[in-house]
């Protein structure tokens, strides 16, 4: 699951906040897989699909699948008649952050700036509807 589509907002520490959202999803969802151990993850199955919620690439559990489905919505929805989740705007790939701090530790200062905005105007194409753009009608 490299896609974080949305985020648990949440005051508490991730491993003080764990056990509560792993009973919470439990109580909705059939198949939970979960664990602890520096991080910490929840996957919830079904069928095919999984969503993961996790904390591997933040202090704040992140709810994560490989692209939008069913299951995904249905994890968001549960888990926000409890708790306040913040949806982004633009679901964030993490295998480019990852590559892109990879290259940020081996790369000057004027190499990261570049990258980061070859990012942004990645990010800013992926979001480009050629349906309500003036300019390409």
């Amino acid at each position: 699951m490299n896609i974080a589509f949305a985020v648990i907002e949440h005051s508490q520490r991730y491993y003080d906040f764990y056990n509560e959202l792993l009973d919470y999803i439990k109580r909705h969802f059939a198949h939970v897989e979960s664990g602890i151990q520096g991080d910490a993850w929840i996957y919830v199955t079904q069928e095919e699909q999984t969503v993961a919620v996790d904390t591997f690439c933040s202090m704040q559990f992140e709810i994560k699948s490989d692209g939008k489905n069913a299951l995904l919505q249905s994890v968001i929805d549960t888990i926000q008649e409890k708790y306040p989740v913040r949806i982004y705007d633009t679901p964030i790939e993490r295998a480019l952050i990852i590559l892109l701090m990879q290259q940020v530790s081996s790369s000057p200062i004027h190499s990261v700036s570049r990258l980061l905005l070859s990012y942004t105007e990645a990010v800013r194409n992926r979001r480009h509807s050629h349906r309500t753009c003036g300019r390409c009608r």
